[in-house]
């Protein structure tokens, strides 16, 4: 329980409501370490909108096979909580420093980009010349 109440209180400064993510910040423009955490928590966004998107087309692929759905999503549970804990320890590393929210925002964008090649090399491309799923996501 203290666990759990402890990692809420560091991710309350860091994950930005959804006012802040669309708040209207120029990110080209961006200066402010305040205005620099927002512009970094909308690319968290975007590569979360990206995975899901990876993800859906993989359940739809294996949507009869309910034996790779289950490891799937056992995955994918599992790679939360390592990303989330991961992440965490990015944070503390920052502490005491302004950048610690650019740096867990960072950090979840980088986990996140490469668990969405993970979902596409896997689930979404085949062994022989047959064209992938969807294209190839950054890393």
């Amino acid at each position: 329980m203290n666990r759990i109440f402890i990692t809420l209180l560091l991710l309350l400064p860091v994950m930005a409501s959804a006012e802040a993510v669309t708040d209207k910040v120029a990110c080209e423009q961006a200066v402010t370490t305040y205005d620099t955490e927002v512009c970094s928590r909308k690319e968290v966004v975007a590569a979360e909108i990206s995975l899901d998107k990876y993800l859906a087309a993989a359940r739809e692929r294996y949507q009869d096979a309910e034996p790779i759905l289950t490891a799937l999503e056992q995955a994918q549970q599992s790679w939360l909580i390592y990303r989330q804990d991961h992440c965490l320890a990015t944070y503390a590393l920052w502490v005491g420093g302004s950048i610690r929210g650019i740096m867990m925002n960072h950090c979840l964008r980088q986990q996140t980009l490469q668990r969405t090649w993970q979902v596409w090399s896997t689930y979404l491309t085949f062994m022989d010349s047959t064209p992938p799923l969807l294209p190839e996501p950054l890393q």
